[in-house]
């Protein structure tokens, strides 16, 4: 006979009411839903066209749905499961438009030093007033006095062309060329007492001109620095959006591994729990036997009928996370081949492993600050800033602008005539003159490069401010490394000791040195230990892809490379463009 102490035959006994309990209302729970759906009256709905009582339309049956079919299920690796994100994930399709916008810019810019070439052809009729004129005059002492009308008619057909280009310097060339043929007809009208006389004369000839102009700053905008600024800023920006393209894809291999690695854990904790919960079965059945012949109570067949409970539970709840994680990786994915709506099972085939890698903080440091794109898209907008802040200081200077005309002129009776004419230099006209112009008070300027020196400590202060966060993120990422090798450590113990302990429970049992709540605790115990031993598996597995990710190494490691504007390549492979 085995002595029982009270507290414990109390503590015992509550225990065995509560699952009695248990089972009872749930087998209640089990009946009146089964009879209440057996009760149920059958809802009818409104016929087509017909309304219900609130005059809505009518509700449609759901329709039946078919017997599905049996899941199918996919394979992937996890290098397959990054390159079919990296074709087809839908963020990094539209984040790869930004490089190739931004780099519109550039012949938008660039084309103000383009050659500029303009021609006109045009006709010219001047008819102006009559001239009126009077004129006395004396013959032979007899005074007379005449009156004189004139007007001159112009009519002309003009054709100018040229061509004028803008230097990196500021300066501008400009060569132009003008011909003209002139019909002039001249009528002259004087009237006396006497007489009336009436003449026109008539004049055509061609006129011609070859003109060559140049201008050139010299204090304000003068400079390739300056007429350059807007260029260089929108091929830095050009830069800087590939920058933030890589910085994505980045971030997408890095979600991908982690959720391929969430996958793999949460098939390998159901596997625990089925093995768990298989080990409440046997010893449901044994716990039975044992009743039936007389040599347990009742009361443990209870008790393991609730564990078996409590393990099918989570059983459906392991399963359910499986889902959760399939649909977060064909979020990811974005592919047809793994439609969101889709319930294929995704088998991942890599399994996470441990090895070894020497991690300096120093070195990750310095590595992660050469090559993370952030640090490189902030460097250009410093680069940027610099290149405003030189712009608007050179706005202070007044306008000094040098000015040349050298102008060929041309006259002839025929065309042939005045292009000979033109190969000589002595009808010519030389201008040569400088402006100068300044604003009073330069207001506008002083604001400009005030607000552009503060904009530009404000980006250096930024910079320093990324170095710090980068140098937080690739320690903590070391550290977690270091971490999930010694929770691998500790749980493999874990597993070991739990494995020990609960054979040992098992041979206590049977000898009836071990009561049946015991055993279930110890199976509870080794389920918990694989579970925790496979997670820190896995979570070593991702803490190496998060160094990789703060470290800037995760597209090295995994064989990828951003070319171009926003070009993803494997090898020779194209991912993504």
């Amino acid at each position: 006979m085995i002595a029982i102490k009270d507290g414990k035959f109390r503590v015992l006994r509550g225990v065995a009411m509560a699952c009695a309990f248990a089972l009872l209302v749930l087998g209640h729970r089990g009946r009146t839903a089964a009879a209440q759906e057996k009760a149920a009256p059958a809802v009818e709905t409104p016929a087509a066209g017909q309304k219900g009582s609130q005059g809505t339309a009518p509700v449609q049956a759901p329709p039946v749905e078919a017997t599905p079919a049996p899941a199918e299920r996919s394979q992937l690796s996890l290098a397959q499961t990054i390159e079919r994100a990296l074709r087809s994930n839908l963020n990094i399709r539209i984040i790869g438009y930004r490089p190739r916008v931004a780099a519109t810019a550039i012949d938008s810019q660039a084309s103000v030093f383009d050659p500029v070439f303009s021609t006109s052809l045009s006709y010219v009729s001047n008819e102006p007033p009559l001239l009126e004129s009077t004129t006395f005059s004396s013959t032979n002492h007899t005074p007379s006095l005449s009156h004189n009308w004139t007007r001159t008619n112009v009519e002309g057909v003009v054709y100018d062309a040229g061509v004028s280009v803008k230097s990196t310097a500021g300066g501008r060339l400009g060569l132009s060329t003008g011909v003209a043929r002139n019909d002039i007809t001249t009528s002259r009208v004087s009237r006396d007492p006497v007489n009336e006389v009436i003449s026109k004369q008539f004049e055509d000839y061609y006129s011609g001109n070859i003109t060559l102009q140049f201008s050139q700053p010299l204090l304000k905008n003068a400079g390739a620095t300056v007429n350059k600024a807007s260029l260089s800023i929108v091929l830095n920006d050009a830069k800087g959006s590939t920058c933030a393209f890589e910085d994505q894809v980045m971030d997408l291999v890095l979600n991908t591994s982690i959720s391929y690695w969430h996958l793999v854990f949460a098939r390998e904790d159901l596997k625990a729990k089925e093995k768990s919960l298989q080990a409440a079965q046997d010893l449901l059945k044994n716990n039975t036997v044992k009743y039936e012949a007389g040599t347990l109570a009742k009361v443990e067949v209870t008790r393991a009928r609730a564990r078996v409970a409590e393990r099918e539970e989570a059983v459906v709840t392991a399963k359910a996370v499986i889902k959760d994680a399939e649909d977060g990786l064909r979020g990811i994915l974005d592919s047809p081949d793994f439609a969101v709506l889709s319930s294929a099972e995704i088998i991942p085939t890599d399994q996470p492993a441990v090895y070894a890698e020497q991690l300096d903080v120093a070195a990750a440091v310095h590595m992660a600050l050469a090559t993370r794109p952030d640090i490189r898209e902030q460097l250009l907008r410093i680069e940027n800033s610099g290149i405003r802040l030189a712009f608007t200081k050179h706005q202070l200077l007044p306008q000094v602008d040098f000015q040349a005309t050298y102008k060929l002129n041309s006259f002839g009776d025929s065309w042939t005539e005045n292009v000979e004419a033109a190969r000589r230099i002595d009808k010519r006209d030389l201008t040569l003159g400088i402006t100068f112009s300044r604003a009073l008070g330069n207001r506008s300027a002083r604001s400009d490069y005030a607000r552009n020196r503060y904009e530009r400590f404000q980006e250096l202060a930024a910079l320093e401010l990324l170095k710090r966060q980068v140098a937080l993120d690739v320690k903590k990422a070391i550290r977690d490394v270091a971490t999930s090798l010694q929770r691998i450590d500790t749980n493999q113990l874990r597993r070991q000791y739990a494995q020990e302990y609960l054979e040992a429970e098992i041979q206590k049992y049977e000898v009836g040195q071990s009561i049946n709540l015991d055993v279930l605790a110890a199976q509870e115990t080794l389920q918990q230990a694989e579970s925790a031993y496979v997670q820190s598996v896995v979570g070593f597995n991702q803490a190496m892809v998060t160094y990789y990710r703060a470290s800037g190494q995760i597209l090295r490691k995994c064989g990828i490379e951003v070319v171009g504007l926003a070009t993803v390549k494997k090898g020779s492979e194209t991912l993504s463009q």
